[in-house]
């Protein structure tokens, strides 16, 4: 039971998750990052991952697990690819293949994650924190660092404030209310904190949660709604009149191509005998989303058109809007942005 919702509790870490890896662990003790567990590899970020890693001098080999139908947009020796399914028993993978891993790897990054926001907590459960369970116990033999990507989203279950400090998850939580948890966004930011939770809380494993806002850049998915505003203003340059009544804080963007080498870094960087630590990920300059205008003509340069919301968004899709994206923008409930800051106050 945590913070009275029993929703929430996480299942006990499954047996079958460290037998093996705990058995014949005659493996050296991890001494670099030379070996990498990778999730999420054919997603948007986890390919721009993938791609640095791969790139890296240092890095030796890179596993990618959870592979289902969608192929690999990077192809290099150093890979390492397995089927598997973040829902399933041990990912998916064999006994024998776990257990290797737990011997060998000396860094784990879990990017992989259901990012379906209509969804439930109970129907993300399985892929966004039972899978985080069973790379805790890869990584618990030999305690290898657990770098859990998670994001901005968990600011939402907080009181009375969108923004959210670099301070542990146990320092906030989930509403009273248990059925809130099965709504729109709030059952994947439920996930995520949950995620975190268990990194805190693991033993033996060095663990760091890093909070990521919206992620723009080649190729990123124009399905999630922010994601889709600021491409298809770039690309009209024009704005929607959004209500600042109904649109409430900030857009907080950041390119995929500055934040994965800010992430190795740290990741690279981290002290193992800290036993956790948090990093949010924020760009420097942000602005109102009721004040987009102010926000490209500093980015763009010249006149940017501001148009009714309606007549922006038929322009959007005429131009190749995914259609879905619509009623975020045309509906009448409060649009509330969460806002990452660095530090461990506001």
């Amino acid at each position: 039971m945590l913070d009275g919702i029993s929703a929430l509790a996480p299942p006990q870490i499954p047996a079958d998750a460290n037998a093996d890896a705990n058995a014949e662990n005659n493996a050296p003790p991890r001494t670099s990052a030379r070996r990498i567990v990778l999730t999420g590899c054919t997603g948007f970020l986890g390919t721009h991952m993938l791609r640095a890693l791969v790139a890296d001098s240092d890095v030796a080999e890179v596993h990618c697990l959870c592979l289902r139908s969608r192929p690999l947009r990077v192809q290099d020796p150093k890979i390492h690819q397995y089927k598997g399914d973040l829902g399933k028993p041990q990912l998916g993978l064999s006994a024998r293949a776990f257990k290797r891993l737990s011997q060998t790897a000396d860094l784990i990054i879990h990017v992989g994650a259901d990012v379906a926001h209509l969804k439930s907590y109970q129907q993300m459960r399985a892929a966004n924190v039972v899978s985080t369970q069973y790379l805790l116990a890869m990584a618990t033999p030999r305690g290898v660092p657990v770098h859990f990507i998670s994001s901005s989203a968990v600011a939402m279950l907080q009181k009375d404030t969108s923004e959210l400090a670099e301070v542990l998850p146990s320092s906030f939580g989930p509403p009273a209310d248990a059925e809130s948890l099965m709504k729109n966004a709030i059952g994947y930011a439920a996930s995520k904190w949950m995620g975190e939770i268990l990194v805190e809380r693991a033993a033996c494993v060095p663990g760091v949660v890093h909070r990521f806002p919206n992620i723009v850049g080649p190729d990123a998915p124009e399905e999630i709604p922010l994601i889709a505003l600021d491409n298809f203003c770039t690309r009209m340059r024009a704005v929607p009149a959004l209500d600042p009544k109904q649109w409430v804080g900030e857009l907080d963007i950041i390119d995929v191509r500055d934040v994965v080498p800010q992430f190795l870094t740290r990741a690279y960087a981290h002290d193992p005998r800290e036993p956790v630590a948090v990093h949010n990920y924020c760009s420097e300059n942000r602005y109102l989303l009721s004040d987009l205008v102010s926000m490209y003509k500093a980015r763009l340069g010249g006149r940017i058109d501001v148009l009714p919301t309606k007549e922006w968004m038929n322009r959007a899709i005429a131009l190749g809007m995914p259609k879905g994206v619509e009623a975020t923008f045309t509906g009448t409930e409060v649009f509330v942005s969460p806002v990452l800051r660095k530090g461990r106050m506001l």
